[in-house]
């Protein structure tokens, strides 16, 4: 509840039950509150309702269309409830934490359900902006009256967790549906749990628990995610964990969808030669996240993150003590799932963008090898990406026209130079250098918009920056047997019919294989 009401800045219980009331009262309301609030916990609701994938919508969508009606839960912490359930709920938690009896929930039933939902408000609070509890009720109830309001309060406050949800729903896992989506277009009205702590409610009584988790203690909250001594000692353990080793090459992971990691860390055996690991990751969900990689890397450095900049606000915050260190390479790895047209997420593209960049970047042993030697061996070369990701600026602008650009890179032009779509390459981290006066809080917390955030400026910063020189960028080609070009020419097509193209190639080749099966 705290994230709706630190969003919004809300300062009193009243403005938090009109607001939520108003947001509630249209489709979009709700699903503004509950991407704002995380309702909907993404893995958990893909994990737990296999036909979110299928349904290709995101688990915030699909919870707010069909999870509320069905009564699928969003979130392990979450019951399943109706939306005006879900509702009460957040009211009684605005008004418990408003009445000072935030840390102590055992008086009643309705105290406990509003406990698990206070998870979810923290996260609506910091991407609402409201001079009152009331303001911030009014923004819940009136997204909340909306499927669109609904899925953006679910995504926002992290309500599903997506293993749970999956493990849970065996119809969803089949579907391969991602389980936000699910939890939001389907499993909220259908009554589902989208976390363990949450049991099935529908739609109507999630947001009753929202309306119940709003609280006046939000206020109090730093500006920074974190609280002043956990940043300090997580920036403590980073130096430290930096400084230990004598490696010369990291890989900076960040982890977001749990059931993706195997396939990283089965990537990661390409690198022969020792290096450190961190994985960034969100500030919630993560126990298995953790448990797989620290069972294959014991020594990989966990950087806990807020929601914030996706996968490249954490690297940002990443970025001076890898200066410090001065590495010869980093590579910059993230679990990438989504691929959207039009808003809709289409799976078999997100995953052949991800397939074809980890076989560019990390293919096989002579692969890394030929790379890192590239970077010890031209000390021009700052960057290796993927070949058919490389994007002209000039067909891929900046939304801000260029403005963040010449301030960080000074004369460097807006239409200058290219950059690797997906954000992931290997690079020289003190090309970067420029791109450190950046910070972790300069990016709002996630909202879930596919293009025009801040993190969207930085991944074009990222390619210019390193590009910036001659010889400065060199692609990978998919196939790992072929060597890197360092003369590299961004791509002609488009992402989208690159990957429409593609897609007719593979669907071919299978209809060929299965052919030349028959006719044997």
């Amino acid at each position: 509840m705290r994230r709706l009401r630190q969003h919004l800045a809300i300062k009193s219980i009243q403005a938090t039950t009109e607001w939520l009331d108003a947001m509630w009262s249209t489709e979009q309301g709700r699903a503004e509150v509950i991407k704002i609030g995380r309702l909907v916990d993404p893995d958990y609701y893909t994990a737990t309702n296999r036909d979110v994938a299928e349904a290709r919508i995101t688990p915030v969508e699909h919870f707010l269309h069909r999870g509320f009606a069905e009564g699928r839960t969003p979130a392990p912490s979450i019951p399943a409830a109706t939306a005006m359930q879900t509702l009460s709920h957040l009211k009684r938690a605005a008004e418990i934490m408003a009445n000072g009896r935030s840390a102590d929930f055992g008086t009643t039933p309705d105290d406990a359900i509003a406990e698990n939902y206070l998870p979810m408000f923290r996260r609506l609070v910091a991407h609402v902006r409201a001079d009152s509890n009331d303001a911030f009720l009014s923004w819940l109830d009136t997204l909340w009256n909306t499927p669109a309001g609904r899925s953006r309060i679910i995504e926002l406050g992290g309500f599903v967790d997506p293993e749970y949800y999956l493990a849970t729903y065996g119809d969803v896992r089949a579907a391969g549906v991602d389980p936000v989506r699910h939890y939001c277009n389907a499993g909220i009205l259908e009554g589902r749990s989208p976390r363990k702590s949450l049991r099935a409610v529908k739609a109507g009584v999630v947001w009753e628990n929202l309306r119940q988790a709003a609280s006046a203690d939000a206020l109090a909250l730093a500006e920074f995610p974190f609280a002043e001594d956990v940043e300090a000692r997580r920036q403590a353990q980073l130096h430290a964990a930096f400084a230990g080793t004598g490696n010369r090459i990291a890989v900076v992971a960040h982890l977001y969808y749990t059931d993706l990691v195997p396939e990283i860390l089965e990537h990661l055996k390409a690198i022969r030669e020792p290096f450190d690991l961190i994985v960034t990751m969100p500030d919630w969900g993560t126990r298995r996240i953790v448990e797989m990689v620290r069972a294959a890397h014991p020594d990989a450095l966990f950087y806990a993150a807020p929601n914030r900049g996706r996968d490249i606000g954490p690297f940002i915050d990443l970025l001076p003590a890898m200066l410090e260190k001065d590495y010869d390479a980093v590579l910059k790895l993230q679990t990438k799932r989504g691929y959207f047209r039009a808003d809709r997420m289409i799976p078999e593209f997100g995953e052949m963008w991800r397939e074809e960049t980890f076989s560019a970047l990390l293919g096989s042993p002579e692969r890394v090898t030929e790379i890192l030697d590239a970077f010890r061996s031209r000390k021009q070369l700052n960057m290796v990406g993927p070949e058919p990701f490389l994007l002209s600026l000039d067909k891929y602008p900046y939304h801000d026209n260029g403005a963040l650009a010449e301030c960080l890179l000074d004369d460097i032009g807006a239409k200058d130079g290219a950059f690797y779509a997906g954000t992931m390459f290997w690079v020289r981290p003190s090309c970067l250098q420029p791109l450190a006066e950046l910070k972790l809080t300069h990016f709002a917390p996630e909202s879930g918009a596919n293009d025009g955030a801040l993190a969207h400026l930085v991944e074009r910063l990222f390619g210019q920056a390193a590009g910036i020189g001659t010889d400065a960028l060199a692609s990978a080609p998919v196939d790992p047997g072929q060597p890197l070009d360092f003369a590299p020419e961004p791509a002609t097509i488009t992402v989208d019919a690159y990957f429409t193209e593609r897609q007719k190639e593979l669907r071919n080749r299978k209809t060929k294989d299965g052919q030349g099966a028959l006719i044997w």
